[in-house]
Formats: C-alpha cells, sequence, structure tokens
C-alpha cells in the first residue's frame, strides 16, 4: 500500500442511504472515488446494520476494495484479507428469549441471523412483507421451539429484527422492549434492530481504531440512519448526509449532499482539498 499523504487516513461509512442512493444503486463515480482513495493509501470500512455476508456480496459484485467490515450494527468487526474476527458481541441469552416471548405474545414477526440465513420467527406474513423479493431464497421460516434450538445457537445471536404491521405504532413496540441490556433502532416505519447494549458503530470504530493504530483524528465516520447515531454524535468527525433526519443532523459535524447526489464522492474530493 502507498504512503496515504492525506490527513484522514480512515472514512467508515455506512452502505444503504450513504454509499447507495434511494434506490439502492451505487454510482459509477461512487466506486470509483473509493477504489481511488484506498489506491492512495486510505482504508474505506463500511459500517451497517446488514450481515457481514449481505455487505460482502454487494462490494465483490460493485468491485468496491475493501478489507474491514462492520456489520450488524457494530457487533461483529472482520479483517477479510486475514479472514480475522476483530470483535464480536451477543445479546445475552436471557434478553433474546425474552424478545421472543415479546414477539409470540403480541403475533409479530422476529428475524434472527447467521451469514447464510434469515430465520423467520413468529407472524411469517410480517416477514414475507418486510422482506426484499430478491432475499426471500434467504429465509427459513421458523414454527416451533425444537425447530429454533435446531438451527439457532441462542447465546450467538448478533442482532434482532422485530417486525410489526399491525395498528402498534413503532414507538409502543419500543416501550414494550423496555428490556435491560439491549438497544433499539428504528427502521422504516414497522421494524427494530435490537443489538446488546455495548454495541454501536462508534464503539466499533474506536475498536478499529486500535487494531489500525490510528488516532481519531485521522479518522471520519458518515452515516444517515438511526443506528449511525452514536458514531456521528460521538465522533470528532462525524458526518451525515442531505436525507438523514433532522435529529443526526443536528450533532453533525458537515453535512453533504443527498444520498441520489454521490455524498461519499463529495466527502472525498474534500478530504483531498485538504492535503
Amino acid at each position: 500500500m502507498v504512503a496515504n499523504i492525506m490527513k484522514i487516513k480512515m472514512i467508515v461509512s455506512d452502505f444503504d442511504g450513504t454509499i447507495t442512493n434511494l434506490k439502492g444503486e451505487v454510482t459509477k463515480k461512487t466506486i470509483t472515488s473509493i477504489n481511488q482513495y484506498q489506491e492512495q493509501g486510505g482504508l474505506f470500512v463500511v459500517a451497517t446494520g446488514r450481515t457481514r455476508k449481505l455487505t460482502l456480496n454487494p462490494l465483490e459484485k460493485l468491485n468496491i476494495k475493501y478489507r474491514y467490515i462492520i456489520s450488524y450494527c457494530g457487533a461483529l468487526i472482520t479483517d477479510e484479507i486475514n479472514n480475522k474476527v476483530i470483535y464480536q458481541n451477543y445479546i445475552n441469552i436471557e434478553e433474546v428469549n425474552k424478545i421472543l416471548s415479546i414477539v409470540y405474545d403480541n403475533n409479530m414477526a422476529c428475524l434472527m441471523f447467521d451469514d447464510d440465513y434469515y430465520y423467520s420467527i413468529g407472524n411469517h406474513s410480517y416477514t414475507k412483507r418486510y422482506i426484499y423479493k430478491s432475499l426471500s431464497h434467504l429465509v427459513r421460516e421458523i414454527n416451533n421451539k425444537n425447530e429454533l434450538l435446531q438451527y439457532i445457537d441462542l447465546n450467538k445471536i448478533l442482532k434482532m429484527t422485530v417486525i410489526n404491521y399491525s395498528i402498534m405504532p413503532l414507538n409502543i413496540i419500543k416501550e414494550a422492549m423496555d428490556i435491560k441490556n439491549i438497544r433499539c433502532y428504528s427502521m422504516q416505519n414497522h421494524a427494530l434492530e435490537i443489538v446488546d447494549i455495548k454495541t454501536d458503530k462508534y464503539e466499533a470504530i474506536k475498536i478499529l481504531l486500535k487494531e489500525t493504530n490510528l488516532k481519531e483524528s485521522e479518522t471520519v465516520c458518515i452515516g444517515d440512519s438511526e443506528n449511525d447515531f452514536c458514531m456521528i454524535d460521538n465522533h470528532q468527525n462525524g458526518y451525515t448526509v442531505n436525507n438523514a433526519s433532522d435529529k443526526i443532523k443536528k450533532v453533525a459535524k458537515k453535512i453533504f449532499s443527498h444520498c441520489d447526489k454521490e455524498p461519499i464522492v463529495e466527502l472525498i474530493e474534500n478530504l483531498k482539498k485538504e492535503i
């Protein structure tokens, strides 16, 4: 790797709604900009709520270079070049069982993950409405506790997604999930991402700083959604995009273009000017 002459040696970016546009596309200009930044010695790290595999797949298809991946909202950090797990943090099994009880008692659905499948628990019709058709082949429906224990190790759950399409508002569901030791992030209008209380993208960045021997001042982070709030709020160079909520914009140190207008290109061009 060539020496990085830029002040910012690592960019940590959310994927959906930051790297991608609202159609889920990544422009050629964005791909070129990310790869050129890395060719100049920078690290470009995707930090996402997606599973590891569903993060790697588009990066490989788009020929976006990568080394480190932060997935499951920060619950898993991997060094893909060295095939190394740097960090993983599971939801406590007691909390997992409490969440599953709430799901069953309220006729909701829950998705649990490994890197190969989405496991649907509870109301499968909600899962089918929530999951993109292109991902439906990855869904395994779990119909009873025996199947649950057969397919899933409840001690190794990185993230759960609770889905509800009833008239119950999302904030009421969030209050129902008033369980200690978890974080809840709203997704769209019908789902909650749930991770361990110690899991967030900013904590993941701090772990990665130790791994890479970088200072926080030598890095930036950028994102648009609720699971990006902690990193944008706490990071000294926490940035957002114009399609983010007002809550996120209030804490961001800089606001870049809407995701439909290639904000990552704009960010990298700005960094080049700071050389």
